[in-house]
């Protein structure tokens, strides 16, 4: 005797002999739900769907099953759910056998013995699931995107009212902060914390206004926060630690290739997939020396535009963004874009101060973690409260007005990282008499930024267009392609 027979007989045997009649109808609906009447797999498959479609579903760009329990869709184990659809079927079986006439008992053993194979059979299991996929799918871009309801410990919280509300599963809420919703909290460790770290009033509020606007999933300000500290003990790292068990689910470690300069577009497009599942607050932790912005990246990420995105292996598709990129670094990149458009999405927030030994708190992170993060919660709803008056002039949900000194800090930063503007002064002399080979120009500012650290010149087009951008202009001598009005200070770079 096989095993798959034991299997089945098993099944059948253990549940006894029918002790009372019902319609024969039950049983046939019983053989149809097995699937001998309408294809096996494909009717199997389609009464998962009909019996689970409701609080289970398929997200096809990231191949992973979601449930909805508690008021959340979270991601559970399809072999779980297939073997307590199975346990469902062979249950209704046995109350259809014990309470089948005398004439349709084989039957009722029949649709009990089927139910007995798809529960033993976890190919069979498969391959049902297989067939139910294109009925219960739901792409990643239906997910978390009702920008004012915001997943809590506790349910749902509505940011406009700062009401917990019942959101039903039709929203699609899959994330939750890290803590409850509490109005009462406070966070003592963590005004303190915030107050040393920024002395400064109004930079310190408007962090508090950029983290409460990433409470909120929708992209307004187009812009990415970059902390910059050059000292160690400023703060950072207990900062984004802390936001970043605050966030919980609706958090995202990303990698820096999501904003730099690298080799490989299909790095980025990977990264990206991550973002699709509305992810509110990405954090990017420390940027490598010598690294390059690349503008194109960041006003992709900075926008509330669709961005595309690939899994590996998988095809592309596209989502609304929902999250507010934060970058903390020792280090300054460097831009080769001089734009107003492009230094507008950056937010320099400097953490210039370094806490000295005697007043660091070990593990300082892990106590606001454990003790206040529903304080620090209510501490960033403020700031989303103070981002939707700044709004409201404009008629927009929320708005980030940058203090002077925050517009200081970065003309300083985009005056000190243009390379292309340190190129011209050091290398390259003015005239409108004046003209170069362009190959000539690529190799001097190639060469200087090799010579300056900068590991990654970018292309010669990419180049040429600043250099337009800021009065030059393309020619021919020759038959030789030049730029007009410079040239070359003397042989160092060429």
């Amino acid at each position: 005797m096989t095993t798959t027979t034991k299997q089945r007989r098993s099944a059948a045997e253990l549940l006894g002999d029918p002790v009372q009649p019902t319609a024969l109808d039950t049983i046939e609906s019983a053989v149809l739900i097995l699937g001998q009447s309408s294809g096996g797999d494909t009717s199997n498959g389609f009464e998962f769907y009909q019996r689970c479609g409701g609080t289970t579903c398929y997200v096809p760009e990231l191949k992973i099953w979601l449930a909805f329990v508690d008021g959340v869709w979270s991601p559970t184990d399809p072999e779980t759910l297939m073997q307590a659809f199975c346990a469902d079927l062979v249950r209704e079986a046995a109350e259809q056998y014990r309470d089948a006439k005398r004439g349709a008992i084989e039957d009722a053993k029949r649709a009990l013995s089927r139910a007995g194979q798809l529960f033993d059979d976890r190919r069979i299991q498969e391959r049902a699931l297989k067939q139910a996929r294109p009925h219960m799918s739901i792409s990643s871009a239906r997910f978390n995107r009702t920008p004012h309801l915001l997943g809590v410990a506790n349910g749902v919280l509505n940011l406009k009212t700062l009401k917990l509300v019942m959101a039903p599963a039709s929203e699609y809420i899959s994330k939750r902060m890290g803590c409850v919703y509490d109005p009462h909290a406070d966070a003592p460790m963590w005004n303190r914390f915030i107050c040393e770290v920024l002395p400064n009033a109004d930079e310190r509020e408007l962090l508090q206004r950029a983290i409460g606007a990433a409470l909120f999933g929708v992209i307004l300000d187009r812009a990415i926060v970059f902390l910059l500290g050059e000292s160690g003990a400023n703060g950072k790292s207990v900062l984004c630690n802390v936001l970043s068990r605050l966030f919980g689910d609706y958090h995202l470690t990303a990698s820096a290739d999501l904003l730099l300069q690298t080799k490989h577009d299909s790095d980025y497009k990977r990264e990206l997939t991550a973002l699709s599942m509305g992810a509110r607050f990405v954090s990017i932790n420390e940027l490598p020396k010598h690294a390059v912005w690349d503008d194109k990246k960041i006003r992709d990420i900075a926008s509330k535009d669709d961005l595309a995105a690939r899994r590996l292996y998988g095809e592309s598709f596209s989502f609304t963004p929902t999250h507010h990129v934060f970058v903390r670094g020792n280090f300054a990149p460097g831009s080769q874009d001089s734009s107003d458009a492009f230094w507008g999405r950056i937010i320099p927030v400097p953490f210039d101060v370094q806490i000295p030994r005697a007043r660091q708190i070990g593990d300082l992170d892990e106590k606001i973690a454990a003790r206040e993060l529903a304080g620090v919660l209510n501490w960033a709803l403020d700031g989303a409260r103070a981002w939707r008056a700044d709004g409201e002039a404009s008629g927009s949900l929320g708005k980030l007005i940058l203090p002077k000194v925050t517009i200081d800090t970065r003309e300083r930063y985009r005056a000190k990282t243009d390379y292309v503007a340190r190129w011209l002064g050091e290398c390259t002399e003015e005239g409108d008499d004046f003209s170069e080979a362009r190959p000539a120009l690529f190799a001097s500012y190639r060469d200087f930024c090799h010579a300056s650290g900068l590991r990654n010149a970018g292309l010669d087009r990419e180049l040429f267009d600043e250099l337009e951008k800021r009065g030059f202009r393309r020619g021919a001598r020759k038959g030789v392609r030049v730029l007009r009005g410079l040239r070359l200070r003397d042989e160092r770079f060429t």
